[in-house]
């Protein structure tokens, strides 16, 4: 198995296992009966982060990388915040509640892509371990 592959099934597992322990961890005991579709978006999302990651990894030294990366979450945040307001039963009429929702969901996914970024840079940093 090449090092990419190992690198981006590592991170998979990772931003499953510790993105469903933090959902759990705010339900209810036992969760509530659509928390399915929770890990579904998180399992849907994993995916794509698998898949952009090996556009990162070939990219990660361009100077543009950290800015697009930074969007590239940005917009995935508003996604994840505008499509979870329709699958997510709540109280999302008021408009206060879903701006700080949207505004909450964004900055997370903001601060993950920040550090989602640096590990991979890090990664890639040492000449001897670059993946192209």
């Amino acid at each position: 198995m090449n090092k990419y592959k190992k690198i981006n099934i590592i991170e998979t597992i990772f931003f499953i296992v510790g993105w469903i322990i933090i959902f759990l961890l705010g339900a209810d005991f036992p969760p509530p009966s659509g928390f399915w579709k929770v890990v579904l978006v998180v399992i849907l999302l994993a995916i794509i982060q698998s898949i952009y990651l090996k556009y990162l990894f070939k990219n990660i030294f361009d100077i543009k990388s950290f800015l697009k990366n930074t969007i590239f979450f940005f917009v995935g945040g508003l996604l994840v915040a505008l499509c979870s307001m329709i699958i997510l039963p709540g109280n999302h009429g008021n408009n206060q509640i879903s701006i700080i929702w949207i505004a909450l969901i964004t900055s997370v996914c903001i601060v993950y892509g920040i550090l989602f970024w640096f590990v991979n840079y890090f990664l890639q940093k040492n000449k001897n371990n670059r993946i192209k």
